[in-house]
Formats: C-alpha cells, structure tokens, sequence
C-alpha cells in the first residue's frame, strides 16, 4: 500500500465516522549517519519513523490525533476515536480546513546520501579535533542524512506531497586541561551538501576555539547596566519571544501580545529585517506545505524596524480577524547590518560576547533573566576572559529598539541565517 493510499484511506473513514471537513497528513522520516564513540567512528542503524495527523470537524467542534500504528484496524479505530473526541471539543465557527488548492508536488532535489563522503567528511572532522588537544568529543556527536515524506490531502481536494533531505551535524563537545573543564557545547548544523569541511559549518570552528579558551573562566565584577552582542549561535533565544510567542496565535487571540495594534509601527532598531524563508535555496531544512495544508511562502515579518505581519494559522486568522500568512513560521532570515563582527566589539565600553544563554520563559511584557554560559567579558572594546556563568536580565522588546549594530557577517545553520547583533541597555550581574 502507497502512501497516497493511506491518507485517502483514513480520509474516507474519517468521512464514514461522520466528519464534515477532515485533513490527514502522512509523514515518513528516514535517518542513516554515522556517530563517534571515543574518537572512533561508527555506523548507525538505518531508522523509519511513519506519522499520520488526522484531524476532522463535526458540528462545529474540531480534534485532532497522531498515531505511528498503521497496522490493519488501526487507522479505522484512529478515525472513530478522532471524531468521539469532536464530542469533548467546544464548540466553535472558527474551525476551518484549507480551500481546494491544485494537486502539487515539491521537492528540493536532495534525493540520497554520500556516505563515502559522509564518512570522509567525519574522518576529516577528527583530524581537525586533533588540532585542539584539550577537546574531548561526546558520544552523540554524529552526522546524519534525513530525508522526510510528507502527504497531506484534506476534504476539499487538496492533494499535495513533499520531500526535503538534508545532512544534519550535532556536535557536543567540552575542553579539560589540568584538572579543569569548560562547560558543554553543542551545535545543530543542517546543509544541503557535504561540500564544505564539516568544522566550515556553523560557528564550529569559533566554538572549538572558544571551548579551549573557556576552560579558565573569571567572574565578573560587580552588577551594571551595559551592552550585550548576541552570537548568532544564541540570537533564536532572544527573537524566539517575538516569533514564538508574541506574533503568534495564543497572545494575539488573548489580547495579550505587546505588538497587537503594531503593525506597520516601529518595534526594532531601523536597521533591523527579518523574514520566514522556508523556500529559500539557503535554507536546508525548509519546507513546502504548511500544518494549515497551504502551499507554503516566504514571509517579510519585519523589514527596517517595521513590523509587516503577524504569524498566524488558520484559526489564528479567522479568531482574531487578521490577514492569514501562507507560512508557518522558522527558517528565520535575519538581514545583515553595515558593520563588522570585530567593529561591534570595538564598540563596546563594558559588556558581553554572549554565545549561550539559559533562561526561563520571559514574561509577557517581555522581562526575562537568565545565565550567560560559554561567553566573554567585553572592556574598553576588547575580549578580555571568558566569564563564568554570569546573570543577565532585560526587556526583550527594549533591547530590539535599542539595537546598536548589526554585523555584515552571518551564519547559517541551514535552518535559521543570524548575524551578531549588539544591544544596550543589559543589567549584567558578575560578583
């Protein structure tokens, strides 16, 4: 059985439970890769993983359920229990499947792994490690090929498919020298291709620099209020309020987002683009088809400080009222600015290089606290120490007015493209 006869399979049972609008979505993902166990390299076991999504509305009331279980009978009893669960849900006009839209397949032509150049490219990885005598690997370093299939076909014709493959790179490593440890890294890193040495990817090669440098970390003196700039390995942490919380269904239906009457207002520095690029060539790890069952597109989110959009579903949209975006959000594209890395450091009278941070959630308004980890004391415009876990508290939306530069350089992680950015306006606590 085809996946295509899967999905219109569950989708006529959904239709015989009783459902009036239903969307099912299959996804298949298969993962091959290599991992590193004291600095030897070995092979993992191949891995399928299937997933169907169904989802149905009756009487105005709307569920959903997820199952791996795609033996005979179980997509049938998944199928009734989805619609007995309708009967619990609320009650609510707002529920809605996406229109006809004409069947399509996407593709981003990554169809298979190299892995005489997988392993290479590993084996070249170690050597490098070599370079750095303190660093110690940890056991789930590993390098995979993922490739994921995706069906979705709802109740008003919609039939599309999808497939996206890319490598993905995690590496977790430390430093130890005399007795002494700097804390752990760890990196996600997603290309098309292994055309590039894998410590090319990312900000890998800073980070193994930096890891040796961490082992003999100060602490800072004293709590003042100074300047930050964010690595773009730790800038998700930061733009996350925004694009996961604050321009989102949940506090734009509550009322509660900061931004509710902002667009086409100033929430940025002037300097400050961003953009959602799920279609970009730049993006490894895109995708084609939104959970909503749109054909997806890229999204202007902020362009110059500006704030173009929200980032809405369906329900979100037809809640609240707002445009509905063809996007779902991630693969965030933050444009570069005019100045150099080095110049932003060089601005800096008192403050941090800040690589990793470790908060809690920040509040509504936007407050948030946390540690600094892996990061660098910053005086008089140069790198001084690296720091040991420092505390650091602000308001997220202060700082994205209050930015002072942008760098000209940017990573791409395959799934996100950061710059570093320097913000004012930080209360930094050291001892």
């Amino acid at each position: 059985m085809t996946g295509h006869d899967i999905v219109e399979g569950c989708l006529n049972c959904l239709k015989k439970e009783g459902a009036q609008k239903a969307q099912v979505t299959l996804t298949e993902t298969e993962k091959t890769g290599l991992a590193i166990e004291n600095r030897r390299i070995f092979l993992l076991r191949d891995s399928v993983d299937l997933k169907l999504d169904l989802a149905a509305i009756s009487a105005d009331r709307y569920a959903s359920l997820s199952l791996n279980n795609l033996e005979a009978g179980g997509v049938e009893a998944a199928a009734r229990q989805t619609l007995e669960n309708t009967l619990k849900s609320p009650q609510d006009t707002t529920y809605d499947i996406a229109p006809f839209q004409a069947p399509e397949n996407f593709d981003n032509n990554v169809l298979s792994p190299d892995m005489e150049l997988l392993y290479r490219r590993f084996e070249e990885f170690l050597l490098d490690c070599e370079k750095h005598p303190s660093l110690t690997l940890r056991r789930m370093t590993r390098l995979d090929f993922f490739s994921e299939k995706k069906i979705l076909t709802n109740s008003n014709g919609t039939n599309f498919s999808s497939r996206v493959g890319f490598y993905e790179f995690n590496a977790i490593f430390s430093s130890r020298e005399g007795g002494k440890n700097s804390l752990g890294y760890f990196t996600t890193l997603r290309a098309k291709n292994l055309d590039r040495p894998l410590v090319k990817w990312g900000m890998l090669e800073t980070l193994l620099e930096q890891s040796a440098e961490s082992i003999n970390t100060r602490s800072v003196s004293g709590k003042f209020v100074g300047d930050i700039v964010v690595a773009p390995e730790c800038l998700s942490d930061f733009l996350s309020f925004m694009t996961e919380s604050a321009l989102r269904d949940n506090m734009l239906i509550s009322g509660t987002s900061l931004y509710k009457d902002s667009v086409g207002k100033l929430i940025a520095g002037a300097g400050f683009t961003l953009s959602s690029e799920p279609l970009s060539p730049e993006m490894a790890a895109g995708y084609f088809i939104t959970p909503d069952g749109r054909k997806a597109r890229d999204l202007p989110i902020i362009e110059n400080g500006v704030l173009k959009t929200f980032i809405l579903s369906q329900y979100g949209s037809r809640k609240t009222g707002l445009p509905l975006v063809l996007n779902a959000g991630g693969c965030y594209s933050v444009a570069p600015g005019n100045t150099d890395y080095k110049a932003l450091i060089k601005s800096i009278a008192r403050g941090l290089l800040v690589t990793r941070f470790s908060g809690g959630k920040p509040s509504q308004n936007g407050d948030f606290s946390g540690v600094v980890k892996n990061s660098f004391y910053i005086e008089n415009g140069e790198l001084k120490f690296p720091v040991a876990e420092t505390m650091i508290a602000g308001n997220i939306p202060l700082m994205f007015m209050n930015i002072n530069g942008i760098s000209k350089e940017r990573v791409n992680f395959g799934n996100a493209i950061h710059p570093w950015i320097s913000f004012s306006g930080v209360t930094i606590s050291g001892k």
